[in-house]
């Protein structure tokens, strides 16, 4: 039975936020009383649940929620989630015990936990019911929390865009199109050519169909391949969520090899999940049942990376609360459509995936994981802008436009450094 001596641990650690905790027994508890909040009923199945979880909320958290050992109501999974990571501190790491853990649960019988499920392997039905219309797998722009997904992906691709510099004509990679939405906005909107790579054959057929519906099949090429796979060079080379299928140690090899694919005044712009503390381990639950070749990096490790394979930096971002947007509005159109996916693949696949959104937006909002975006480039010098204005090249020249900047009550922004936004 839950015991009084784990109920008190818990009520020990929840200073922000408040939860009415309903138990097995059919008896209740208020853990935190925060009076600007209202309180998230969490409801235990079993006596032991909430014993394995503090014992181990990295794992355990998501395992019992996929066993069905506990619920919330429809849509508080995310303020459950913000409650504890809030107030329950990262779980010491035990490498012993992640070992042991690890391979259990590979030993176990394959009833008994959910197969690895990467998003690539999904044919197009699942993400036609939580992506936008244009079917971008990307972290969204916001430039308001309450801008639809399709603007905000829109305003991300034009971010991209711009900071991709692309003049006409320009031959671009793109490592990771997923169903090719972006790939063919770069084609239509910046007038270049694009090789973009696909991991699924799902991805594939979808991508060259919307290709050909939008009379772009000569503009962009869609290949399944490896992102090490391709030959030639490129003006630009696009690498989102490419870094975290990889280990640290294998980031200055991938760069060095990129280097060799670039032009000679080329860009790199890369896009990775990674973590703003120092290098830490893979959540467990994460690992097991839905990515389990994923690492997120510290920024520490991501940037020798870069140096060591011979890049220069020309820009970086870090974005936050973007991505936090992007997930729940992932998770509200999955909610919308989750019985037709019940339906389909199951209810425990509908609790891991529910899971695995709420989570990474809760990571996103109290944790420490970021969007990394970089502007990389083979030489010190980052290749011109097209968009910007045209930078002075004498000093008398310079001295004339601060001057005028001055007369006019202010310096002028032609004249100031830095990326485009």
């Amino acid at each position: 039975m839950v015991t009084t001596m784990y109920l008190r641990d818990l009520e020990s650690r929840i200073h922000c936020g408040s939860l009415q905790l309903h138990l097995p027994d059919g008896t209740g508890r208020r853990l935190g009383h925060d009076p600007h909040e209202t309180p998230v009923h969490w409801h235990l199945h079993r006596a032991d649940t909430l014993r394995r979880i503090l014992a181990n909320p990295a794992r355990m958290l998501g395992e019992t929620y996929v066993r069905d050992e506990w619920h919330v109501a429809p849509g508080q999974l995310p303020r459950l989630l913000a409650v504890l990571m809030r107030n329950i501190p990262h779980t010491p790491r035990h490498p012993l015990r992640e070992t042991l853990q690890y391979w259990r649960a590979r030993l176990a019988d394959s009833d008994d936990r959910l197969a690895p499920q990467d998003p690539a392997c999904f044919d197009d039905w699942l993400p036609s019911r939580f992506l936008d219309a244009g079917r971008h797998y990307q972290c969204g722009y916001f430039r308001d929390p309450d801008v639809s997904l399709e603007e905000a992906q829109r305003t991300m691709c034009h971010r991209l865009l711009n900071k991709l510099r692309l003049r006409p004509g320009q031959q671009v990679l793109d490592l990771n199109a997923n169903w090719g939405s972006l790939a063919l906005y770069l084609a239509e909107q910046g007038q270049v050519r694009v090789t973009a790579l696909v991991r699924s054959h799902a991805q594939l057929q979808y991508a060259r169909q919307c290709a050909r519906a939008r009379g772009l099949e000569r503009q962009v090429c869609f290949l399944q391949q490896a992102h090490d796979a391709p030959q030639g060079h490129y003006d630009r080379i696009l690498a989102l969520g490419v870094l975290e299928a990889l280990q640290p140690r294998q980031y200055a090899g991938l760069f060095q090899q990129l280097c060799t694919r670039l032009t000679r005044d080329g860009l790199i712009l890369l896009q990775c999940v990674g973590r703003l503390g120092p290098p830490g381990p893979v959540n467990p639950w994460l690992r097991q049942y839905l990515l389990p070749y994923q690492y997120n990096p510290a920024l520490s490790e991501l940037s020798q990376g870069i140096e060591q394979g011979g890049l220069y930096a020309q820009g970086a971002e870090i974005l936050h609360a973007h991505y936090a947007h992007t997930l729940a509005a992932w998770q509200q159109r999955f909610q919308r459509h989750r019985p037709e996916i019940a339906h389909r693949m199951g209810e425990r696949f509908c609790r891991t995936w529910e899971f695995y959104l709420a989570a990474a937006e809760a990571g996103f909002r109290w944790r420490d994981l970021a969007l990394f975006e970089w502007q990389l480039s083979p030489e010190r010098v980052a290749p011109p802008d097209p968009q910007a204005p045209p930078v002075p090249q004498t000093a008398p020249e310079l001295i004339r436009r601060l001057q005028r900047g001055v007369a006019a009550g202010g310096t002028d922004g032609g004249s100031r450094g830095g990326q485009p936004s």
